[in-house]
């Protein structure tokens, strides 16, 4: 029998060194997508609601939309907008609205449905029920950033009354007095119906004095009504850090929203408009 020389090992061992092919490179992490709400419309003739937004499919996967806990069937989604059947028998009222996506993050806030009528008395207090057992302790989740000193220094909030807005312009429909100076959180919300046959494009904003935004990253909610259909548009944080800062006492705030078009729009009564000085 034919001997293979030490060397030949070596040349072979080589050989298919070289032809093995390569680890696939390590596929960098992901950073997962948060789902951003805009707007709510809801069409009463059809019993659906649209949800306008980003970031509903970072994964091409249908997300799931929760009306009060009752899962919605969909009509129609896309990473921004989804369109869902509501239960049938829903009556008049405020209900939580949560949208997960396809990465099982959440977003979630309170759309009106139907008129809103005003507040009604306060009920009596109930019993305390029975205290349930203690569970056991989640492990530790990590540090967050440091954030503003805690405590509310000053609470302001003014409801907001109904009126039509005028065709083709804008109107403004609450006010808040930020008597001191310092850090602000702003929120609220606002309900805009449309009485008119043709669809209305609106858009909602946070004004100051001047008619301007009043910090940089404010933002301004907008999105088109149905004919005789309304919509809930949620006021968030007026900027990119969520907080609003005065450099002079008795800074005044407006709420306003205008429409584009030649239709006849009406602000519901009963949303809010909230500020709360930190300290």
């Amino acid at each position: 029998m034919r001997k293979t020389t030490s060397a030949a090992l070596v040349l072979l061992a080589l050989v298919f060194a070289s032809a093995a092919p390569a680890a696939p490179a390590a596929t960098a992490a992901t950073a997962a997508t948060t789902p951003v709400v805009n707007s709510v419309a809801i069409s009463y003739n059809l019993n659906e609601v649209t949800v306008n937004g980003s970031g509903f499919l970072p994964k091409k996967t249908a997300p799931t939309v929760l009306f009060n806990n009752t899962k919605l069937t969909l009509v129609s989604d896309s990473n921004t907008k989804i369109v869902a059947h509501l239960p049938g028998g829903v009556t008049a009222g405020t209900f939580n609205l949560t949208v997960t996506n396809s990465e099982k993050n959440k977003f979630t806030f309170d759309v009106t449905y139907g008129a809103v009528g005003p507040q009604g008395p306060a009920g009596p207090t109930g019993a305390n029920g029975a205290q349930g057992p203690q569970g056991p302790s989640g492990p530790a989740g990590p540090t967050g950033p440091q954030g503003p000193k805690g405590g509310a220094l000053s609470f302001y909030s003014s409801p907001i009354a109904g009126g039509f807005l005028p065709d083709s312009g804008y109107g403004r429909f609450s006010v808040i007095t930020l008597k001191n100076v310092g850090t602000y959180f702003i929120s609220g919300q606002v309900t805009l119906i449309n009485n008119s046959s043709a669809p209305a494009f609106v858009s909602c904003g946070v004004q100051n004095a001047a008619g301007e935004l009043p910090g940089p990253g404010s933002p301004s909610a907008q999105g088109t009504i149905p004919s005789n259909d309304g919509t809930t548009i949620p006021m968030t944080t007026l900027s990119e850090n969520g907080y609003l800062v005065t450099s002079t006492p008795n800074t005044s705030l407006w709420i306003a929203c205008g429409v584009q078009t030649d239709t006849q729009v009406l602000m519901q009564e009963g949303n809010s408009f909230i500020a709360i000085q930190l300290q």
